[in-house]
């Protein structure tokens, strides 16, 4: 990677910082939330993880999820069966944030969606495979 290349990502992460301090200063500290960020535009995998979120929750004993989903995002938590709020983030904010979470560790209760972010995920090539059905593949990857 350039110089300059480099610069644009630091850059990005550092505004990514100031987007998740807003997000986290609208919840705070709390044990019983989860945070679940869905940076990917893919509506099958929306809409699969959307429908597993209850049954993690129950398992790992959250009491509320917290969605932070892009404005193109068609997702509808009124789907949801469980307690969530929910942040819509633009394009930018969503890259920004994405960048961010790929050089900072969030916190324990956070989950990062995507089958194809952070650089080097390989669950997009097994599903490709057509060897995982997309249902397994989230239980498996993202609410292992």
């Amino acid at each position: 990677m350039n110089g300059a290349g480099f610069l644009d990502k630091a850059v990005k992460a550092y505004k990514g910082k100031k987007v998740w301090k807003s997000i986290r200063s609208s919840f705070g500290q709390r044990e019983d939330l989860l945070v679940v960020m869905l940076p990917e535009k893919n509506i099958e995998l929306n809409d699969e993880i959307v429908r597993q979120i209850p049954e993690f929750m129950r398992r790992k004993g959250f009491d509320e999820v917290f969605l932070i989903i892009s404005d193109s995002n068609m997702l509808n938590a009124k789907e949801l069966e469980v307690p969530n709020l929910i942040r819509r983030l633009d394009e930018e904010e969503m890259e920004q944030l994405s960048a961010y979470y790929q050089l900072h560790w969030f916190y324990d209760d956070f989950i990062y969606a995507s089958i194809k972010m952070p650089f080097g995920n390989t669950t997009a090539n097994m599903l490709a495979s057509k060897k995982i059905s997309m249902g397994e593949l989230v239980r498996s990857s993202i609410f292992c």
